[in-house]
């Protein structure tokens, strides 16, 4: 701490450098209080997770806006970017999945940040009235890429008639249609269909706010694991509160059974996503995992908890699950049939530290700059960064990797080349 003010009076650091300190890896996230989660990905999103509004309370584009000075999340209090609207036959009130009376951090292993609220029910207004028939929890899963995957629980005391289910991305309204601000009619509502409001042809399995370059405000995207949906709210809002684009969910019509259901979903956050085109990229590759995934060291996992119909893939966390042998390094393959973008690997009985390097393709690519990883608990995560439009082959070693001694400048000439163009692997016999 003393270096840092040191350097910050020498003029060596800028005074924003204090406001990233207390992350310094891909993600981190942090509980402030009893009641808020702060998530960070530095250089790319910052975000709260509260009892209060649930997820993205507050939303900051850091890629674009680093001082954070403009609050992407929408101004009326309901729910953050992801809002719940649910009603019941001859009810005539819609509840949202807000005042939780639980939040805690799950996991926080540098690679990604896992965090959940619940509630023993959903309700009408803030803080409003309850419906004690219907609990809630939402469980996150977030990536330094800006993707955050979401088991919806909803906990039922008894079988219910529902008249509407909606999710809605919500957004600021200053960036709306009818917004007065410098960005005024740059957000629109896109579907796989484009702009048109998603209805029986052009259903659609996501909804997207996208601001199609404006200055500092990322794109919002909200993508069913599965079925296509007609629209609820299409370019809509208040004036200068938020922007609404929601699909009616049919999951669980006509009744939602006693018990719970899951629902899972995937949300997010980034500047890459301007139309159909980049929205359904995300989505199919979402709602068509890799069934083929290659496990070529190691075992495929199939009952991995959130993988709700075993086929491999964890769709509650956004993951590939597989299981190390002991003591041998693990190999698979991803195929791209479907563009896979930032895909993530979970890695179960790792059991050692994170290794320093993965090899891709034969390529050697270092963890942190070119691949991200971190172990929780012994299940190793390992993410690849970037699209591929290609069938990838992944090696993950266990023991270290021999890198012959070089002198100070040496190592950081080495390390640099190695960022640039890769280092293939020497192929064992």
């Amino acid at each position: 701490m003393r270096t840092l003010a040191l350097l910050l009076l020498a003029g060596l650091l800028p005074a924003a450098a204090l406001a990233q300190e207390w992350c310094s890896a891909p993600i981190c996230a942090r509980l402030e209080g009893t009641d808020v989660i702060r998530i960070r990905a530095p250089g790319r999103l910052e975000l709260t997770f509260t009892k209060r509004e649930g997820f993205g309370q507050e939303v900051y584009d850091l890629q674009a806006d680093p001082g954070k000075l403009h609050d992407l999340s929408a101004g009326v209090e309901e729910n953050g970017i992801l809002w719940t609207k649910i009603e019941q036959v001859g009810d005539g009130a819609s509840y949202f999945a807000n005042n939780a009376t639980s939040l805690e951090v799950l996991e926080a292993s540098g690679a990604r940040v896992r965090v959940r609220h619940g509630g023993q029910h959903h309700t009408y207004g803030l803080p409003g009235m309850p419906w004690n028939d219907l609990g809630f929890t939402q469980t996150f899963t977030v990536y330094a890429t800006g993707e955050a995957y979401v088991d919806y629980a909803l906990i039922a005391s008894r079988d219910i008639q529902l008249y509407h289910f909606d999710l809605i991305v919500k957004s600021t309204g200053a960036w709306g249609p009818y917004g007065q601000s410098g960005a005024a009619n740059e957000a629109h509502c896109v579907g796989a269909s484009g702009l048109s409001v998603p209805y029986q042809e052009t259903a659609s399995p996501f909804a997207m706010v996208s601001s199609n370059g404006s200055h500092y405000f990322a794109d919002m995207l909200m993508a069913m694991y599965s079925g296509v949906h007609n629209g609820s709210y299409w370019n809509e809002g208040y004036q200068d509160l938020d922007f609404r684009c929601g699909l009616f969910i049919q999951d669980f019509n006509p009744t939602l059974a006693t018990g719970t259901s899951h629902l899972p979903l995937m949300l997010r956050i980034a500047q890459d996503m301007n139309d159909a085109a980049a929205g359904s990229e995300y989505a199919n590759a979402y709602q068509s995992p890799d069934l083929a995934f290659g496990v070529l060291q190691g075992v495929k996992v199939f009952d991995d908890a959130g993988d709700r119909d075993g086929d491999g893939f964890n769709e509650s966390e956004g993951t590939y699950v597989l299981r190390r042998q002991p003591g041998q390094p693990v190999e698979f393959e991803l195929h791209a049939g479907v563009p896979r973008a930032n895909p993530v690997f979970k890695i179960l009985a790792w059991n050692q530290p994170v290794p320093p390097v993965v090899y891709v393709d034969d390529i050697l690519k270092l963890v942190g700059t070119n691949v991200y990883a971190s172990n929780a608990s012994g299940t190793l995560i390992v993410q690849l960064p970037g699209e591929y439009a290609e069938d990838v082959r992944v090696r993950v070693e266990g023991e270290p990797v021999e890198v012959p001694a070089l002198p100070a400048l040496g190592g950081v000439l080495l390390a640099g080349a190695l960022v640039a163009s890769g280092a293939r692997r020497i192929r064992r016999s």
